[in-house]
C-alpha cells in the first residue's frame, strides 16, 4: 500500500496529510476529534426536551433543537465517511 491511498486533505489548511495521522502536522486540525459535533448534538436535545416540558412557549427553540442535532449528527457522519473512504482507498 503506498502513501497516496492513504491521503485525505485537511479541511482546515487544505494540505494533503496521512489518514493514520490523528491530526494535520501543518495547522493541527484533529482529524478525528468531533467534540463540538457532540456539543451541538447534546444542546439540541436539550432544546427538545425544554421545548416537550412547555411546549406553548418553546416551539420555535425545538425546532432550533432538532435542526442544531440532525447538523451536528450529519457532520459526524459526514467526517466517519470521508477517513473510512480515504482509508479503504487502494
Amino acid at each position: 500500500m503506498g502513501t497516496k491511498e492513504t491521503q485525505i486533505v485537511c479541511r482546515n489548511c487544505k494540505e494533503t496529510i496521512a489518514v493514520e495521522n490523528g491530526s494535520c502536522p501543518h495547522c493541527g486540525t484533529s482529524l478525528r476529534g468531533a467534540v463540538p459535533y457532540y456539543i451541538a448534538i447534546a444542546l439540541g436535545v436539550l432544546l427538545i426536551v425544554a421545548t416537550v416540558l412547555n411546549p406553548d412557549d418553546l416551539m420555535a427553540f425545538g425546532v432550533i433543537g432538532v435542526l442544531v442535532a440532525a447538523i451536528g449528527g450529519f457532520f459526524i457522519y459526514e467526517k466517519r465517511q470521508r477517513l473510512e473512504q480515504a482509508s479503504q482507498r487502494e
